[in-house]
């Protein structure tokens, strides 16, 4: 796949990294938060365990729902502009973390 010939050649540092890795190992579901340019690397190197992920409902987002998909995660998708859509998503993805997901 393409992630791994680009993760074969790019040095990553990782800030902070030690509190992520409590986190994983601690098996309790957790909420990582970070920016739209460290998604690939989230979804190519730290999905242990069982993920979810979130994506607008919007048709540009059905691209990387479907690379997400493709590497294990649960998706949940909603989008606040959407009536009631936002609202659901949330609402979804708190009772998925209640049964053990990490998003």
């Amino acid at each position: 796949m393409l992630t791994r010939l680009l993760f074969a050649t790019v040095r990553v540092r990782k800030y902070n990294y030690v509190n992520f890795k409590q986190l994983q190992d601690s098996d309790k579901p957790f909420i990582a938060t970070f920016w739209h340019y460290c998604m690939l690397y989230m979804i190519y190197h730290e999905h242990q365990g069982k993920w979810l992920a979130l994506t607008s409902a919007s048709r540009d987002a059905e691209y990387a729902t479907r690379v997400i998909q493709k590497q294990g995660f649960v998706m949940v998708r909603g989008s606040r502009g959407k009536g009631k859509q936002g609202l659901a998503a949330l609402k979804k993805m708190i009772a998925m973390v209640s049964r053990g997901f990490s998003a």
